[in-house]
């Protein structure tokens, strides 16, 4: 008895490790929490809601379901999934799938002078002119803003992200 607990105890106080993307939805939830859009943009949030779109491949699977449910905060997350860039314009957050890379430079020409939070997981498309690339580095997750973007946007992002930030462009 006493070598069976000694063999299963370690197992079971290690705890498993966060799928990555229920780690991408949770990050995707801060920024929405931290992040303020201009009061007159015609997609600003309303009622505490925050419409999160997704274009491309839905790589979340439901890991965002549990975003749309209220929370303590106040805040609420919509959910759109989108067929086409055009559909973005009553978003607050855009997540860019890398299923999207052939199509980035038409998306970010439709989105020109909205004040929409472009995210990415896919360090190209982040560096072709995204403002927010969530990436894994040794099984961690980090992120890089793109501070000059976002504030052309007008859309402010809190200095608490900025500091967790790796990167601030």
């Amino acid at each position: 008895m006493i070598v069976f607990c000694l063999v299963t105890i370690p197992n079971i106080a290690t705890s498993a490790p966060i799928p990555e993307y229920d780690m991408k939805a949770a990050y995707l939830y801060n920024l929405a929490m931290f992040t303020e859009w201009p009061q007159n943009a015609s997609n600003s949030p309303t009622n505490n809601t925050v419409r999160l779109c997704i274009l491309g491949e839905d790589s979340f699977g439901a890991s965002l379901n549990n975003l749309s449910r209220s929370r303590n905060t106040g805040m609420k997350i919509q959910l759109s999934y989108l067929n086409d860039a055009k559909q973005a314009d009553f978003c607050q957050i855009l997540f860019i799938d890398k299923s999207e890379i052939k199509n980035t430079a038409s998306v970010l020409k439709l989105l020109e002078n909205k004040s929409i939070l472009t995210v990415t997981d896919n360090e190209e498309l982040f560096r072709m002119g995204l403002m927010v690339g969530m990436f894994l580095d040794k099984n961690r997750l980090i992120f890089d803003i793109n501070y000059a973007l976002a504030s052309a946007a007008k859309i402010m992002i809190s200095s608490k992200l900025l500091k967790m930030a790796r990167h601030v462009i």
